[in-house]
């Protein structure tokens, strides 16, 4: 199901993201800053050293995607991943909400000794991350959709992006489609329930394959040629999506360009000196443990260390609307030359 390599016509392919942009992680403090006792900026700073774990945070299992190119990139290293599941989808929270459990959770690893972060959730990355980065010392690692790659690499110049609604409205995608949606025409596709499906562990469901039926119509109706999955989640749907679509058509997600980010940031961090590792991967969930355990065991994570996150701040913004995103299938499309959007 997870590739790493070329398999027939479809392969994972990792994004080129720009400078500056959210995968860009080097703390704006270069090492000038301490951390308090909850791990936000004081006055001087020092970084963990090599033997301490990296934490992966997503809203669920989704970020597994990231954690394997990150477990293959760096085999020695040791991980603490957080799954938020108890409050996942994010996708339709408000920014209030996802503000407060990015800082939780962010302190919860600052705790756990972890020296980076990674947010391994696009829709965490392009709400919260600025402001993690202004009130935490460590360097924090984000995600966006591959929209350059995508944008140079389409010869039918239709590209579909594939994400969550929150990603998709985010100043950040628009700032991508601006940049480098010159000549293409850019589908923004809000995928309602997809990530539910994923979090039961349901992808050959034939209630997954109808939602990604429509959810993949541009492909057909519009000549798109590429697909960005612009959700860590989506790529447990790797081969569903393949099936659908045909061999012609090209599918892009990250997770291998955030791995190389990652190891980029961790070489430009002060080295303390080496302790025994066992490059071991502490999961934690705010959701179901046993839920978690079995999607774990059916990725192939047969004696997965799973804990209950500890509520280290009770969540707040919570959006109580009933409104479901089922029913809502927003799609954006970007003209060649333009980020104006209409909805259909």
């Amino acid at each position: 199901m997870m590739r790493n390599r070329k398999d027939g016509h479809f392969f994972w392919t990792a994004a080129c993201l720009p400078a500056g942009s959210a995968a860009s992680a080097v703390p704006a403090n270069n090492g000038h800053e301490m951390q308090n006792g909850l791990g936000e900026k004081q006055s001087m700073q020092t970084f963990p050293g090599s033997a301490s774990p990296i934490g992966v945070y997503d809203s669920g299992v989704g970020g597994l995607s990231v954690l394997r190119a990150l477990r293959t990139r760096m085999p020695g290293a040791g991980f603490v991943y957080v799954a938020d599941s108890a409050n996942a989808p994010y996708g339709d929270r408000d920014r209030d909400f996802l503000e407060a459990r990015a800082s939780a959770i962010t302190r919860f690893m600052v705790r756990s000794g972890a020296r980076a972060l990674v947010l391994a959730c696009n829709t965490v990355s392009v709400v919260a991350t600025q402001s993690l980065r202004s009130r935490f010392a460590i360097p924090i690692v984000a995600m966006e959709p591959a929209i350059k790659p995508a944008a140079l690499a389409t010869r039918s110049k239709v590209v579909l992006v594939l994400a969550t609604e929150t990603t998709i409205a985010s100043i950040a995608v628009q700032r991508l489609c601006q940049l480098y949606g010159s000549g293409v025409r850019i589908i923004l596709q809000a995928c309602p329930g997809l990530v539910e499906q994923v979090e039961r562990g349901a992808m050959a469901d034939p209630a997954t394959l109808r939602l990604l039926e429509h959810y993949l119509r541009p492909v057909r109706d519009a000549g798109a040629d590429t697909i960005v999955l612009g959700c860590t989640h989506y790529p447990f749907l790797w081969d569903q999506i393949a099936q659908i679509v045909g061999p012609h058509i090209r599918l892009m997600e990250p997770s291998e360009a955030i791995a190389r980010q990652l190891a980029r940031v961790l070489h430009k961090l002060p080295r303390s000196t080496p302790v025994p590792t066992d490059a071991a991967t502490t999961f934690y969930t705010s959701g179901s443990g046993a839920a978690m355990r079995s999607f774990l065991i059916q990725a192939g994570e047969i004696h997965a260390d799973v804990r209950p996150l500890p509520d280290e701040a009770p969540a707040h913004g919570i959006d109580n609307g009933t409104a479901s995103l089922t029913n809502r299938r927003a799609r954006r499309i970007f003209a060649p030359g333009s980020c104006g959007a209409r909805t259909t």
